[in-house]
């Protein structure tokens, strides 16, 4: 009896560590990430340590370096309105200024 009740704490304990493996997220200066929640787009994250939530939130990593070319000239809300129009769409990129580019949960 005790050493089922053991081998399902170790199995919980494994998927809860691999959860929190899975959200941990490190974004370097070069980088920035298009967060996108449950398919939507969500906000851009910052160079920094992020948490995201597994299986509902995914991401794409973007390049500063390839994707915009001088970035080290430009502010920072050119290089997130830059980032999001070329990889997005202009579309998005008025959908999410028209929000104060803040991210879907601040709503």
């Amino acid at each position: 009896m005790f050493a089922s009740s053991f081998y399902i704490i170790i199995v919980v304990l494994i998927a809860i560590l691999g959860m929190l493996s899975k959200s941990a997220l490190v974004v370097r200066e070069d980088q920035r990430v298009l967060l996108f929640r449950l398919g939507r787009f969500s906000t851009v994250m910052h160079p920094g340590f992020h948490l995201t939530l597994p299986f509902i939130d995914t991401f794409k990593l973007v390049s500063l370096d390839s994707a915009l070319p001088g970035w080290k000239g430009l502010s920072s809300t050119e290089i997130l309105d830059r980032v999001v129009e070329t990889q997005l769409g202009k579309e998005v990129l008025n959908d999410w200024i028209a929000r104060g580019r803040k991210p879907l949960r601040e709503m």
